[in-house]
């Protein structure tokens, strides 16, 4: 083979298959929610833990591809590397004008940035859930030192242990979650493939 491979080259490959791995890692871990959420045995009280930590892993991957795929776009269209060391921010315009090359691309690419906001609000909740309830606890210790009166210990009857269940039961599952990732999810395939189909058209008159 003659054709010597450039930068360009090696940008859009290494974008273009982080994109793919990274969905497909996405795609595992949103099974893995949808599944331990429906394990969940139907008498334990709280929501499972493990189907928030899964669903978390989910949004950081797509967080992940989203920005794969920017770097693509920049790189095929702008021909210009996307720099992870500056702000997205001071790089819009180049951003921009990439995505104004596609059609229909601006609406999926807005899409995509409400998703990332909501997702780092989401971890963020969801990494300091343990925290959070270490301290609740200290303080309640706190609270019966201080009063000097002795942790109580509710031991329910059996009547008051299902009202407690019934009660919990009536709580919906996460559909706006779940929700959320599947849009997300497909959001990044229909922008990709816009993305993709733009690169090959570029590539073949340069």
């Amino acid at each position: 083979m003659s054709y010597e491979p450039t930068r360009r080259d090696e940008a859009l490959i290494r974008n273009g298959e982080d994109f793919v791995a990274v969905m497909n890692a996405a795609r595992r871990s949103m099974g893995n929610a949808l599944v331990r959420w429906r394990m969940i045995d139907s008498e334990v009280i709280d929501a499972s833990d493990e189907f928030w930590e899964d669903y978390s892993v989910c949004t950081m991957l797509l967080a992940i591809a989203s920005d794969r795929m920017r770097d693509f776009l920049v790189m095929a269209l702008e021909d210009v590397e996307y720099d992870s060391r500056k702000r997205e921010s001071d790089q819009g315009p180049v951003i921009k004008r990439a995505i104004e090359k596609v059609p229909g691309l601006a609406k999926f690419a807005m899409q995509s940035q409400k998703y990332k906001a909501v997702r780092n609000k989401i971890v963020h909740e969801i990494a300091t859930l343990a925290a959070r309830r270490s301290v609740n606890s200290l303080r309640e210790q706190r609270m019966h030192a201080i009063s000097g009166y002795p942790v109580e210990i509710w031991e329910p009857t059996f009547e008051e242990l299902q009202a407690a269940i019934g009660e919990a039961r009536k709580d919906p599952p996460p559909n706006t979650e779940i929700q959320q990732v599947k849009l997300w999810y497909q959001c990044l395939i229909e922008a990709s493939n816009l993305i993709f189909k733009a690169e090959h058209s570029n590539r073949r008159r340069v």
